[in-house]
């Protein structure tokens, strides 16, 4: 059953305005993924890396939200079927980690990954 909805351009004017300004800039999704850095996991071994930058992390949040990401420290001993057994999805990792090879001799302990809380369909 569909329904008419009646909407004033006053109406119409505050919608707007307020998804305008939940939306955020692109410097603050830059400072919001220098926190999530921050306070997130970190690469702590010789050679390890985030495996993605600072920048793609941004744009990430920027089209998901800070809210359906996370991040990884990959544990000694992780394969990559365990990995996608902990972060739940399997199609997302590889492009939401482009600075890292993926393949079993590849995934280094204590590299830290991002991957999308959202569902995949």
């Amino acid at each position: 059953m569909k329904r008419i909805v009646r909407l004033t351009e006053t109406d119409l004017t505050r919608i707007v305005k307020r998804v305008i300004s939940e939306q955020l800039t692109r410097e603050q999704a830059l400072a919001k993924a220098q926190e999530m850095i921050k306070n997130g996991p970190k690469p702590t071994e010789s050679g390890a890396k985030y495996c993605f930058t600072k920048e793609f992390l941004a744009q990430q949040i920027l089209n998901q939200g800070a809210k359906n990401l996370g991040m990884y420290k990959i544990k000694s001993g992780d394969s990559e079927s365990k990995i996608i057994d902990y972060t739940g999805t399997d199609q997302k990792l590889k492009p939401l980690n482009p600075r890292c090879e993926w393949g079993a001799k590849d995934i280094k302990a204590n590299d830290v990954i991002l991957f999308s809380k959202m569902p995949a369909y």
